[in-house]
């Protein structure tokens, strides 16, 4: 597995536990949010079963369409 993915893995896995748990401060929404807009989330390119696409799914707010 190439560092990147790692880091990847790690990132979202930890911002999902966080989510996950209710502990996430502002802070680290923000960081999630972030991390998602860079992954293409909301270009809708982000692949089912990924790390970003599990964070995106677990996240506290209503799905908002346009």
């Amino acid at each position: 597995m190439d560092i990147l993915k790692q880091l990847e893995d790690a990132l979202a896995g930890d911002l999902l536990a966080r989510v996950q748990s209710g502990t996430a401060t502002a802070a680290e929404l923000a960081v999630a949010r972030q991390y998602l807009k860079d992954a293409g989330a909301f270009a809708g390119v982000i692949e089912a079963g990924s790390p970003a696409h599990n964070l995106l799914s677990n996240l506290p707010f209503d799905e908002v369409t346009h």
